[in-house]
């Protein structure tokens, strides 16, 4: 996974006063690949890279609160995850590009 340090590197913040949201990004964005079916364990540096991309568009969206949600599941405890409506096309494209190659086949 994507480790704090490194998405604030990303990022360039330096302060810890946002700590607890990058992290949150990071997990909803490693969730949200793994559920299309990315290979996220181990991950593989293109992946890491799609994780970051959408962690900084996340990031600088102004109404964060509405972008990474946490919803309690009945049987799983509480998950995060984002709209992935609000990415916009280009960088889904090339988040696609960086993570097709590790998605699980179904047969």
């Amino acid at each position: 996974m994507v480790s704090l340090a490194t998405a604030k590197e990303y990022l360039r913040v330096s302060g810890s006063s946002e700590d607890a949201l990058i992290e949150r990004l990071v997990t909803a964005a490693t969730v949200h690949l793994r559920v299309i079916g990315v290979a996220v364990d181990p991950e593989p540096e293109p992946v890491s890279e799609a994780i970051l991309i959408l962690v900084s568009h996340l990031y600088r969206r102004t109404d964060r609160n509405f972008a990474v949600r946490e919803q309690q599941v009945e049987g799983i405890g509480t998950t995060t995850y984002f709209d992935p409506k609000l990415v916009d096309a280009a960088n889904w494209t090339l988040i696609r590009a960086l993570t097709d190659p590790y998605r699980e086949q179904f047969l």
